[in-house]
């Protein structure tokens, strides 16, 4: 019955209901409800197509959408990640879009046969930032058009409007944050020569450009529980054989890894951060009617920012600390970039905490130096619950980040979850922060 209803959800509701709608499963409901939905026809509950590329080559879309008419021409080079508006009448979209055109049809070529040929450009073309915008005040009616494409390799992986508290600036800034990475031109791009390769065969680890899926540990990577075993170390003891208690009144004074899950999760993380396929970060301002690149960093942005994949504005300024007009967080592979005033802070919140960072072990309390107890939130003996600082830290990339819409109500941020050989459940979870 699973796999009926997995493959074909609506017949399976529809024969345990019967003529008249009632059956002992739905109870009168239906099968079109909150816990039996039947998918529908965009077109049919008011969506359809804009602008863009059509599926499958086909010259129409949904409605009356034609591409070679719209006003809104968006290239089939154009892939978008991520979406924004200020209000009904200004959007902003942001991805990444072929530094070259893509190889034009010719007049013999069946559509088909165009779109077999131009796939592997697709893939492995170099790309660079760029940005749309919607507009509806004008003579021309709603439209998307280009408004800022870069020049060198990279994505926007997040855009969003800035809640400016300056009458003057409020709705009329932005922000869009992504990395410097474009797919690798040898990257192996299907289904029996997949993505992420084992590096051992000599192929990439990653592919580059936007992470649209978290790369697999290889097995030459080293990370697995038997080749770390070795490199374990013992629980400190006293010379009495008791346990050693580290005294964490003193400064500086941390935890000696020594369980060999931990181990492996530290290997696990390290490739991850040597192999982010992200590449370095890169942002640009909307301000004063225009798009301004940030720069690189250590060069107009954090020295250690890695690409970014997720953004939010505060409605409320107060919820970024020392921020007086306006407030946003960005993230990446195991950081939180904020953004207050004009800039981004020097350093990210992490995993780990550290003298330098605010950052604190998610469900720990206590900073560097400190020593690490149970968050009062997380109780102790519940299933799943912390129950060391490392194991409460997150491992992955921050792919959403909200801020509540009430004042001080603080931002959620989720985690991707991903490939591992170790069967611990921290290498394979995602989390809410």
């Amino acid at each position: 019955m699973i796999d009926q209803a997995s493959s074909d959800p609506g017949p399976a509701c529809q024969g345990q209901v019967d003529k008249n709608g009632l059956g002992s499963t739905t109870q009168g409901a239906g099968c079109d409800n909150q816990y039996t939905p039947i998918a529908k026809e965009g077109s049919t509950i008011s969506w359809g197509q804009f602008a863009g590329a059509v599926y499958g080559g086909k010259s129409r879309g949904d409605g009356n959408y034609n591409p070679a008419t719209t006003l809104s021409r968006v290239p089939v080079t154009v892939d978008f990640y991520t979406v924004s508006f200020a209000n009904t009448h200004n959007g902003l979209a942001g991805g990444a879009q072929c530094k070259d055109e893509a190889p034009a049809k010719t007049a013999a070529e069946s559509e088909a046969a165009y779109q077999e040929r131009i796939t592997p450009f697709l893939d492995r073309c170099v790309r660079v930032p760029v940005i749309y915008r919607f507009t509806d005040n004008t003579e021309k009616g709603p439209f998307w058009e280009e408004a800022y494409r870069g020049t060198t390799p990279g994505y926007v992986g997040a855009i969003s409007w800035l809640h400016n508290l300056d009458t003057k600036d409020h709705g009329q800034r932005a922000l869009a944050v992504g990395g410097d990475s474009t797919p690798r031109p040898e990257c192996p791009k299907s289904e029996t020569d997949p993505p992420y390769p084992d590096a051992a065969n000599g192929k990439p680890a990653d592919c580059g450009g936007y992470p649209r899926r978290e790369p697999a540990i290889p097995t030459a990577a080293g990370c697995t529980e038997a080749m770390v075993a070795g490199s374990a170390k013992p629980p400190a003891v006293n010379p009495d054989g008791a346990p050693h208690a580290p005294d964490f009144t003193l400064p500086g004074t941390a935890v000696t890894p020594h369980e060999p899950e931990e181990e492996l999760t530290r290997c696990e993380d390290q490739w991850r951060r040597e192999h982010d396929p992200a590449g370095e970060g890169r942002a640009w301002l909307y301000s004063d009617g225009g798009w301004q690149d940030l720069g690189t960093p250590g060069d107009g942005l954090p020295r250690a920012m890695g690409g970014a994949t997720a953004l939010d504005a505060a409605l409320d300024v107060r919820n970024c600390q020392g921020a007086t007009s306006e407030c946003a967080m960005a993230g990446g592979l195991q950081q939180i970039w904020m953004w207050k005033d004009g800039e981004f802070d020097a350093m990210p919140w992490k995993p780990d905490s550290s003298p330098d960072s605010p950052s604190k072990p998610v469900g720990f309390t206590g900073g560097a130096g400190q020593r690490q107890e149970p968050h009062p939130a997380v109780p102790s003996g519940v299933e799943g619950a912390c129950t060391t600082s490392w194991a409460c830290q997150w491992h992955y990339r921050i792919r959403a980040l909200k801020f509540s819409p009430s004042e001080l109500g603080g931002a959620t941020a989720t985690t991707a979850g991903c490939c591992s050989e170790s069967p611990s459940f921290e290498s394979r979870s995602a989390r809410l922060l």
